[in-house]
């Protein structure tokens, strides 16, 4: 198998699974600024690829207003003390849609114990939430 096709392969089975588990992720080099989103990161927010680019402040226009200081909050001491992070908050898609979402993500230290990087992940958990308040 020629080294594009794997690569293409590899890339539609993570497109794949991304979509069944509702998850998106990403990818930050502090270093250069540079953001990357999978294309189910983009779905989450209710935006298409090519409609932007990838950027911590788009991400942050669509966490839902009322979690948006716990959410810098929560960055902004993992960036401080190069930690994970985990925590759940809402987002509000392109369409005005609100859904309830994990957000999870880690710092990469360089061998200096410099942070060179962060990635995550968002999952959309609102049929969860659903069901937790049926049974309540």
């Amino acid at each position: 198998m020629e080294l594009e096709n794997k690569i293409e392969i590899t890339t539609q089975f993570l497109d794949d699974s991304q979509i069944i588990s509702k998850t998106g992720s990403w990818n930050w080099n502090v270093v250069t600024n540079e953001v990357l989103w999978s294309k189910n990161m983009f779905r989450l927010l209710g935006l298409a690829p090519d409609e932007v680019a990838p950027s911590y402040e788009l991400a942050l226009h669509h966490v839902c207003d009322s979690d948006k200081k716990r959410y810098e909050e929560t960055l902004s001491e993992a960036i401080e003390n190069k930690t994970d992070y985990y925590f759940e908050n809402k987002i509000v898609q392109k369409d005005k849609t609100v859904i309830s979402v994990v957000s999870s993500g880690k710092c990469i230290l360089d061998e200096n114990q410099n942070l060179i990087q962060m990635i995550g992940i968002v999952q959309d958990i609102s049929v969860q939430k659903e069901i937790d308040q049926i049974k309540e």
